[in-house]
């Protein structure tokens, strides 16, 4: 592929027990290298196969986030732009401005489909940050990523700087790369008390096979379309498909073992900022273009939003997620930035 300025790396952090680069194309990380206390070197984050492939017709169409898709990026606003989806459960749909579009015309916001600036280059840091339209009522978004010797693990701060007081979807979307044997990934998220909350209408048509708008306790008996129940607690599933899960009532830690490579990342943030976790596994389901059935991910993506459903959702008084206590967007402030941070740290296991 010829590298256009999109596909720039802003920078690459270097340190003893690892190398991340950040590329200008969203302020994506990708790819990683952790080495673990053991000697061993993982690679935790998932980079989408066709990143280097040759140039193809479905790019002249696609987000440009799609074409070098790769391990964590923020979201704001988060999910589907222009108006809202009303192909879903009724109960989406009391109280929804069909008529409300987004703000921002981008799949996962224009900072996810743009090119971000480096700001300043440490030893054992990066800061950068994406300037958004002067329509738009974010000014500016900022990050600083830290890593330090002797230490396997990760760090970000993010800071959202409002340009008017405002109320968003945003979040943050670290995808990690699954092993190929079923049920060798296991995730957790140190409460039982979680709830999961699924996709209010088809995800990923004639795919997708959760049941729909439904709320259950844990990842351990998920409801399917066929009446089953299944476990998303173990992946990879033993079928191709696409799911979207919504996870509430965390404490702000996930835990996620790759059993086949033997390493576990301890994922952690601030549930006060992001009070849900969206789950999205992406389990071959996808068999067009430039998918092709290849990808085999899972994003742990923190959230302040409703599922991927945009705008008009998130600040819809009426959700069935704000009905059970879950908020569905964040209240900006012109006169006070929203500064917050979250980690990964690797360990064997």
């Amino acid at each position: 592929m010829t590298d256009t300025v999109h596909y720039e790396k802003l920078g690459t952090l270097t340190w003893d027990r690892g190398r991340l680069d950040i590329q200008a194309l969203g302020g994506m990380m990708g790819p990683v290298e952790v080495k673990l206390d053991d000697g061993r070197t993982i690679e935790p984050f998932v980079v989408a196969p066709w990143s280097d492939e040759p140039e193809a017709e479905w790019e002249e169409t696609a987000p440009p986030l799609l074409k070098r898709l790769r391990g964590d990026w923020v979201c704001l606003p988060f999910g589907l732009p222009g108006k809202p989806r009303t192909d879903l459960d009724a109960r989406w749909l009391d109280g929804l401005d069909v008529n409300l579009e987004s703000p921002d015309p981008a799949l996962h916001g224009t900072c996810a489909n743009a090119q971000w600036r480096l700001d300043s280059a440490e030893t054992h840091a990066l800061s950068f940050s994406f300037a958004p339209n002067a329509k738009f009522p974010i000014a500016g978004i900022e990050r600083r990523v830290t890593v330090a010797d002797g230490e396997s693990a990760i760090h970000f701060e993010t800071r959202i700087r409002a340009r008017t007081d405002c109320e968003l979807q945003w979040g943050v979307h670290p995808t990690f790369r699954l092993p190929e044997t079923p049920g060798s990934f296991q995730i957790s998220f140190g409460d039982e008390r979680v709830k999961v909350l699924t996709y209010p209408g088809v995800f990923e048509k004639g795919v997708s096979r959760v049941a729909h708008a439904r709320v259950c306790d844990g990842l351990h008996s998920t409801p399917m379309i066929d009446g089953a129940t299944r476990s998303f607690s173990s992946l990879p599933l033993p079928f191709d498909t696409e799911e979207l899960l919504l996870v509430a009532g965390h404490n702000g830690v996930a835990r996620l073992t790759n059993h086949t490579e033997r390493y576990r990342v301890v994922m952690e943030w601030d549930p006060a900022v992001f009070p849900s976790v969206l789950m999205w596994i992406s389990n071959r389901g996808r068999g067009f273009a430039p998918w092709n059935g290849r990808f085999l991910g899972l994003g742990v993506e923190p959230v302040c939003a409703p599922f991927d459903l945009g705008y008009a959702h998130a600040v819809n008084p009426n959700s069935p997620l704000r009905a059970l206590g879950v908020p569905t967007a964040t209240r900006f402030f012109r006169e006070r930035d929203l500064v917050t941070k979250y980690s990964f740290r690797f360990d064997g296991a």
